[in-house]
C-alpha cells in the first residue's frame, strides 16, 4: 500500500512543477560522447561511452520502480517513473547508489555506469558504456514505442535561441568547451539544424543539457536579427550578434 501511496502522489504532483532547466539534467558525465544514437540501427535508446564507473544521474525527480540485477539484455538496470507516467531506464550498470521505492531528485547520483564484458551482470554489452531509454506513458512495459531521450528533456528546457544550419560538408565536431583543445562529443553533419543560445569568441553554445561548442563560422544562422523565445513562441528582436561581428 505503501508503495502505492508513493506512486499517486508523484503522478497526482504533474501540474505542481514549472518547466525549466532546473527540472532535467544530463544522464551522466558532461564530456561523454555518444557512441549510438537513438534510432541508429533500430536502437532505442542512446548508448554514451563512458568508463565503467562513471556517475549516473537521475534526468529528471521521481520514483525508484525498478533496480534489478540480471544476466538479461540490460544487466543490472534501474527504472525511474516521473511526474508525467514517462518512465526512464539507465542499463549495464557496475552499482546501484538507490533502492527501490526511493525517491530521487533531478540529478542525483542513482549508480555508477558498467557494461564491462568481465562482469556476469554486464547485460548484452561489446563494451563500458550507459544505455539510457525514455518509455513514454501508456508504453513503459517493453522498448517497442521508445522515444528520443535528448528531445524528450529538451521539451522541458525554455530558453531563448536561434536555429542555424550546418555548412560543412566533412561534418561539424561537437565540443565541451570553446576551443579546440577541449573533448569531441560527437560530430553533426552538413545540413543539420541546431539552436543557437549563446556566442563567445567565434563558438557557438548550442541548446543542450550540458555544455556543447562548436565553430560559428560552419553555421549558417537564420533570422539573424532575431531570436526565438520557446517560453512564448514568439519571435522577439534582438541586437545580438552571433556572428563574428565587424
Amino acid at each position: 500500500m505503501q508503495k502505492l501511496i508513493l506512486i499517486l502522489i508523484l503522478l497526482l504532483g504533474i501540474g505542481n512543477a514549472e518547466d525549466n532547466t532546473e527540472m532535467v539534467a544530463f544522464p551522466t558525465i558532461p564530456t561523454a560522447s555518444i557512441s549510438q544514437a537513438f534510432g541508429h540501427l533500430n536502437h532505442v535508446g542512446i548508448d554514451f561511452k563512458v568508463d565503467s564507473g562513471s556517475d549516473v544521474y537521475a534526468d529528471m525527480e521521481g520514483i525508484i520502480i525498478q533496480e534489478l540485477e540480471t544476466e538479461g539484455t540490460y544487466g543490472r538496470f534501474i527504472e525511474i517513473l516521473h511526474k508525467d507516467g514517462y518512465v526512464s531506464l539507465y542499463g549495464h550498470l557496475s552499482e546501484f547508489r538507490v533502492k527501490k521505492w526511493q525517491e530521487v531528485n533531478t540529478g542525483q547520483l542513482i549508480a555508477l555506469s558498467g557494461g564491462d564484458t568481465r562482469d556476469r551482470y554486464a547485460g548484452a554489452s561489446s563494451g563500458a558504456h550507459l544505455h539510457w531509454e525514455i518509455r513514454p506513458k501508456g508504453h513503459t512495459n517493453d522498448n517497442k514505442d521508445n522515444i528520443n531521450p535528448l528531445e524528450y528533456l529538451m521539451s522541458f528546457v525554455k530558453v531563448d535561441y536561434r536555429t542555424a544550419i550546418v555548412d560543412s560538408e566533412i561534418g561539424l565536431n561537437v565540443r565541451s568547451a570553446p576551443g579546440k583543445n577541449s573533448v569531441i562529443i560527437y560530430t553533426l553533419y552538413n545540413k543539420d539544424t541546431v539552436q543557437v543560445v549563446e556566442e563567445r569568441l567565434g563558438w557557438a553554445r548550442l541548446n543542450s543539457l550540458r555544455p556543447e561548442w562548436v565553430l560559428l563560422k560552419w553555421l549558417d544562422m537564420e533570422d539573424k536579427n532575431e531570436y526565438y523565445n520557446s517560453s512564448n513562441n514568439n519571435i522577439v528582436s534582438s541586437s545580438k550578434c552571433l556572428y563574428v561581428c565587424l
